[in-house]
Order: structure tokens, then C-alpha cells, then sequence
């Protein structure tokens, strides 16, 4: 039977060492995890509460339009064309401040769950895991072209375009709800 020598009880302590894992490490990751969903948390409510600000702007404007356009006395088809572009204006305008939202919060969470990833450590993280946050960050930034080009269409191209839109939000968003889900089951 070979005897130990102090340079292999050496290396064994060492790799029994590193093997174990320190409970503060994980505590402190833990903390650091409770911490981001707490800050995602509050943007995502900022978010809200800046979108509803928004609207009830756009409903104060759309109301004082309404009441100018009322206070002509407009013949009837006159009055319907001036409410028509009030309308059409708002609703754009809800459009817009929806999307813009939606787009925000996906950046958040995106965000975070990138954070968690990174927490995880890169050798953990599968390579499907980087193709679906690149795939959803070449999506956000798409998305995010599209929502200013939208801004200049016409009229009677601009309900297809908002569909496209709201349909690709919809993507993005499940994308990111799926990156999140694989970054809080690699963070456990």
C-alpha cells in the first residue's frame, strides 16, 4: 500500500475545499437575487404609473379637443371631420404609450433575468439561453425602430402596422418570460 505524501493530502484538501461551497457565497447571491426583483419590481411599477400618466394626459387633450370642436357650431359633416383626426390622434397616441410600456417593462425584465444569469455563472448558462436573449435584444431593438417609424405613417397604413407591432410585443414578451423562468431555474 503507497503512503500519502504531504503534496497529495495537499492537493486533496484543496480540491475538497473548493468543492464545498460556502454558505455565505449563496447567501450573499440570494440577497443580491432579492435585491434585482425588488428593483425590477419598482421600475416595472414606475413604468405603469408613467404610461398611466400618459394617458390621462391624452384624455385630458382629447377632451378639451372634443369640447372646442363642439363649441363651433360646425354643420354635421364639418363636425365629423374635425373629431375624426381627434380620434384618430388619440388613439395613436394610447398606441404608442401602451407600446412603449410594454417595450420597457420586456427591457426590464429582460435585464434582470440577465442579471440572474451572470449571477449563475457563465459555465452554467446554456448556449440556447445566450441565442434567446440575442435573438430577444435583436427584437427589442427592432421593435423599438418600428414604434418610431410608426409615428410617421399614414393613416390607412397605420392599423396593419400597429397589429405587426403589438404581435411582435407579444413575442418578445414570451421570450423573455421563457428567459426569465430559465434564469430563476439556474439561479436556485
Amino acid at each position: 500500500m503507497r503512503q500519502a505524501t504531504p503534496l497529495s493530502m495537499l492537493l486533496l484538501a484543496t480540491l475538497i475545499a473548493s468543492c464545498t461551497s460556502d454558505p455565505n457565497t449563496k447567501a450573499q447571491q440570494a440577497s443580491a437575487v432579492d435585491v434585482e426583483d425588488a428593483h425590477q419590481q419598482q421600475q416595472i411599477e414606475n413604468i405603469d404609473v408613467a404610461k398611466n400618466q400618459q394617458l390621462d394626459q391624452i384624455d385630458r387633450t382629447t377632451g378639451d379637443l372634443k369640447e372646442k370642436t363642439e363649441a363651433n357650431t360646425l354643420p354635421p359633416s364639418s363636425e365629423q371631420r374635425a373629431k375624426a383626426p381627434t380620434e384618430v390622434r388619440a388613439t395613436r397616441q394610447i398606441f404608442d404609450a401602451d407600446s412603449q410600456g410594454r417595450l420597457q417593462k420586456a427591457n426590464v425584465r429582460l435585464d434582470a433575468a440577465w442579471r440572474k444569469l451572470q449571477l449563475a455563472g457563465p459555465y452554467r448558462i446554456p448556449n440556447s439561453v445566450f441565442d434567446q436573449i440575442n435573438a430577444a435584444t435583436r427584437l427589442r431593438s427592432g421593435i423599438a425602430k418600428d414604434l418610431e417609424r410608426e409615428k410617421t405613417l399614414t393613416n390607412d397604413r397605420w392599423p396593419d402596422e400597429s397589429k405587426r407591432i403589438h404581435a411582435r410585443l407579444d413575442e418578445l414578451e414570451s421570450m423573455v418570460d421563457d428567459i426569465a423562468s430559465k434564469a430563476d431555474n439556474l439561479s436556485d
